[in-house]
């Protein structure tokens, strides 16, 4: 199937209840060979694994209609770029039975968020959600505004409760660590495991988009998941 995800599950300190996330870049949602990738049963068969999906690079900022799952999407008042489809896309999809402890918080070309109630996360703050998916430098949809609305919406909504940021943010790490070494390291838990200090990275290089999320980071309080979780061991 064409694109490339992540997938992983949390678990809040005071519940039992598990919730699974997963993050997908699908290079469109319609394939000229695959078709309506919502029509295909290996795509389907993916989706019903988690409670929580983020699909990036969906190439169309339209509802989609997925049985049991509520649709969030990204909002673009430019209608095409110059190949004639849309550009970008950013879908977060969940089971239908939580709608009641999720709501919309915001929606913009890039980013989207929602609020799930700490009820369902089992901690003291509601956690808030944001799909987010930021061109490659050299694209002539990418902004140096991108980086800071990003911030900005951190910012809020880090104020109100926790944060989880998923999708494709063509950001270039290495290994550099995502925390002030002098202020200490504050391991991450899950209700399952802490996570390591050393991130895993076979990516030997890093970009501009690379330093403005490792700063971002720095600056309140994040840390990455890619390169600590289960099954990152490379």
């Amino acid at each position: 199937m064409p694109g490339q995800g992540k997938g992983f599950t949390f678990s809040g300190r005071n519940t039992k209840r598990r919730l699974s996330f997963s993050m997908w870049n699908v290079n469109g949602l319609h394939d000229r060979i695959l078709g309506n990738k919502f029509e295909n049963a290996d795509f389907i068969s993916h989706l019903n694994n988690f409670d929580f999906l983020v699909l990036t690079e969906t190439w169309t900022h339209r509802t989609v209609i997925f049985p049991s799952f509520v649709c969030f999407n990204s909002i673009d008042n430019n209608k095409s770029n110059t190949s004639g489809r849309v550009s970008g896309g950013v879908t977060i999809l969940f089971k239908k039975h939580l709608t009641s402890k999720i709501v919309l918080q915001k929606t913009s070309k890039n980013f989207v968020w929602c609020q799930i109630d700490k009820s369902l996360v089992g901690t003291d703050k509601h956690l808030y959600l944001c799909g987010a998916y930021i061109p490659p430098e050299n694209s002539h949809h990418y902004s140096n505004d991108l980086f800071e609305e990003l911030e900005n919406d951190i910012s809020h909504f880090r104020s109100k409760g926790k944060i989880m940021l998923l999708g494709d943010l063509n950001a270039r790490t290495v290994k550099s660590n995502d925390y002030i070494t002098a202020d200490g390291y504050h391991f991450l838990c899950s209700g399952q495991a802490a996570f390591a200090e050393t991130r895993n990275n076979l990516d030997n290089n890093t970009n501009n988009h690379g330093k403005f999320i490792l700063e971002i980071c720095k600056n309140f309080d994040i840390r990455i998941l890619n390169g600590r979780f289960r099954g990152d061991s490379l």
